[in-house]
């Protein structure tokens, strides 16, 4: 974890320094914008390539999808909404077809009459049927029924005459409807139905066999437009790198903007590798852990496992942090250590004192102990020898 914390420190120089020194705050700004513009751009440039491997839910639509699982048989299946599931975009060769097919007796003025006809009764049995839910929530159909005869009660008579007249209108709308032909009557409809029954179980393994496929296809293409740019950055931030080291001339600025170049393009790098791994092995182990579960009656077992991984990233997180607060509370008391030994003050009471003497004559703290690699007195505060330079590392406390 230590190594990982002087790495980010390095990576940290090598994106906010100049030869060593801090940027100025005007040339962060500017680096900020820079990142912000390269970050777009990359992500236009990722998405359209990407694209080309359309989402499952593009490339096999649910409207598609639908017509598979069972031939449709009402008019508004048929529909042309907004977006037919088969636009100018890459998908199924079975849902083109099928949309060819669909085209060819959904595209008449027959159909279209008859869908429009259809709606307008489906509109009115709507309404209807709102109507009569309103009117039995005022009024009980048992009670009115009783009351009905009642000379003045002429409210409960009105609510009467209207409740069997919207139920009337029901049944008729029911006659009118069934004097539609039915879309299986229409021109190529047997053709589209012949089409989803021979194809069914094809397009059902085609779907499965791209929802696999598709996060490998995606990680191709969004490596065919990051790939060249992030080996690039990184070649000029090695080199750069390298001339730095060896104390070589070199262009800081070249270094510096390769370095955010390479670190920016090397995250959708990371991310989609990330997002594959978890396609390929915990999402597919998952799934059967899951289903071996239900079948053994313990899906409870999952809630343990879950609060398990739980508690252990937790604890990890809470040891990285403590440990390092303590490191730097060891760090920070060094640095203080050696402060006060350099204005002779005491460590214990702080009163001023001479670190050639043995002890502190305010308080009796012992300033001086023996080095184990020469055998003379030293400061027992510091980390070397004054008399041979010994680390504090090699002799006693």
């Amino acid at each position: 974890m230590w190594n990982l914390f002087q790495k980010t420190r390095i990576l940290k120089e090598d994106l906010l320094s100049f030869r060593k020194e801090p940027l100025t705050g005007f040339s962060i700004i500017l680096l900020i914008v820079l990142d912000l513009f390269i970050v777009y751009n990359m992500s236009l440039g990722i998405d359209g390539e990407t694209a080309k491997a359309p989402a499952p839910s593009l490339y096999h639509p649910y409207g598609c999808t639908t017509h598979f699982d069972g031939p449709r048989t009402r008019y508004t299946d048929f529909e042309l909404r907004e977006q037919p599931f088969l636009v100018k975009r890459s998908v199924s060769p079975y849902c083109s077809e099928l949309e060819t097919r669909i085209r060819k007796f959904r595209d008449t003025e027959t159909f279209a009459t008859n869908l429009a006809l259809v709606k307008a009764l489906d509109s009115r049995e709507g309404k209807n049927n709102r109507r009569i839910e309103a009117i039995t929530k005022n009024y009980n159909t048992r009670l009115f029924e009783r009351m009905v005869s009642l000379s003045n009660d002429t409210e409960l008579l009105r609510a009467k005459q209207e409740f069997d007249t919207l139920n009337a209108d029901n049944a008729k709308i029911v006659t009118e409807r069934a004097a539609i032909a039915p879309v299986s009557s229409m021109k190529g409809y047997d053709a589209y139905r012949s089409y989803v029954q021979e194809n069914a179980a094809a397009y059902v393994a085609e779907k499965a066999a791209y929802a696999f496929w598709q996060p490998f296809r995606e990680f191709g293409y969004m490596l065919r437009f990051v790939l060249p740019l992030l080996l690039l950055a990184f070649y000029l931030y090695y080199r750069g790198k390298v001339r730095e080291l060896r104390g070589e001339p070199y262009n800081p600025v070249v270094k510096i903007i390769a370095t955010h170049v390479a670190l920016i393009f090397s995250l959708p790098v990371v991310y989609y590798t990330l997002t594959l791994v978890y396609h390929v092995i915990p999402k597919t182990l998952l799934k059967q852990l899951i289903e071996y579960l239900v079948a053994i009656g313990l899906l409870s077992v999952l809630n343990y496992v879950a609060i398990a991984a739980v508690v252990l990233l937790f604890g990890a997180v809470i040891y990285w942090i403590q440990k390092r607060t303590v490191q730097h509370k060891q760090s920070e008391r060094g640095r203080n250590i050696k402060k006060i030994v350099a204005l002779s003050q005491c460590v214990a009471c702080g009163y001023r004192v001479d670190y050639r003497k043995p002890f502190c004559p305010y308080c009796g703290e012992a300033l001086q102990e023996i080095c184990h690699a020469c055998g003379k007195p030293k400061s027992r505060y510091l980390p070397f020898c004054e008399s041979c330079g010994a680390p504090r590392e090699e002799h006693g406390a």
